[in-house]
């Protein structure tokens, strides 16, 4: 799906949006069009850059509504604990190894030889499992976070340019990985002189990977992630109203999450819809029953949950 790139209402969101505003305008021209984004309402980006429709931006009745979820946002589907312990644990064990590279005596040592080293001739010069393990970690680490945030989005038509961005990390990170599967395969074929040397420096390398995931870990945290996410709102350029049409997060998800979601939304005064207002739904082969998510109750008389809309809304509702 693209945004102004063709006049084919069936591809071009922007051109389908033009002919529905047509037919309302048609009927009542003083309602708020509202138009949501590309992939799943999430991003605006080439909307705020080629406004439109044209004749409800000129009557300033135009609205762009945009979907948030919580879980959706592509670090909160990986255990970021696990991956920070397994980037310190990997980090502390390449640190190690640079010590030993360091010192001239440790392959020396009939210990370490049968521990860690392959005996060529008289001596061992690498390890051979533990060193290509810690290198090859955290690289692997990396391309795979951008690939799942990849694949998330690659479903959803609309979500192209999204999908796009990751193309050239996910292009470094193939050629990190196989750089440096050649270099420590080319090493341990020739078995060549120079491998403590080499050694020192492919370890250095590892943890320069390692400090890139823990920072990743750290990061993923913070305000500062929310807030670098949602800029593909545009909020910045604020050319036409932005209505958040929906917004949520998983009822296990850890609480900082939606803190931050609810901050970002008051700090950038948004004007939200809840979903769903209806007490009661139907289900085909269930009949009617409760809306579990609706704002007031099966009797539609109350709030079904007053301390929550209180928090939601900024004040105590009945």
């Amino acid at each position: 799906i693209t945004w102004g790139e063709s006049d084919d209402v069936r591809s071009d969101w922007l051109a389908a949006a033009s002919l529905a505003e047509r037919s309302i305008a048609l009927v009542n021209p003083d309602v708020l069009i509202i138009v949501s984004g590309l992939c799943r309402g999430y991003d605006l980006r080439a909307m705020v850059n080629r406004l439109g429709p044209a004749a409800a931006l000129q009557r300033r009745r135009l609205v762009y509504s945009t979907h948030v979820y919580v879980f959706s946002w592509w670090w909160t589907r990986i255990d970021m604990s696990f991956v920070l312990e397994m980037a310190i644990g990997c980090l502390a064990l390449n640190l190690v190894l640079v010590v030993l590279a360091l010192l001239h005596w440790w392959h020396e040592l009939p210990v370490m030889t049968a521990m860690l080293g392959y005996s060529s001739n008289k001596l061992a010069t690498y390890p051979l499992v533990v060193v290509p393990a810690a290198s090859f970690l955290p690289f692997a680490c990396i391309w795979i976070f951008v690939a799942l945030g990849k694949a998330q989005v690659a479903r959803s038509t609309g979500c192209e340019t999204i999908a796009a961005e990751a193309e050239p990390w996910l292009i470094a990170g193939i050629v990190l990985l196989a750089l440096s599967g050649l270099a420590l395969g080319w090493a341990v074929a020739t078995e060549c002189s120079f491998w403590m040397d080499m050694l020192l420096c492919t370890l250095c390398w590892a943890c320069l990977a390692c400090v890139a995931v823990i920072a990743l870990c750290c990061v993923s945290d913070t305000y500062w992630m929310v807030c670098n996410e949602l800029s593909r709102w545009r909020l910045d350029a604020r050319v036409v109203p932005v209505w958040v049409g929906e917004f949520g997060t998983a009822v296990g998800d850890v609480s900082w999450r939606w803190g931050f979601l609810t901050r970002f939304l008051l700090e950038h005064d948004l004007d939200f819809a809840y979903w769903a207002l209806n007490g009661r739904m139907w289900q085909e082969g269930r009949g009617w029953g409760e809306e579990s998510f609706g704002l007031l109750d099966e009797t539609y008389s109350f709030i079904k949950n007053p301390v929550f809309t209180g928090r939601l809304f900024g004040r105590q509702m009945t």
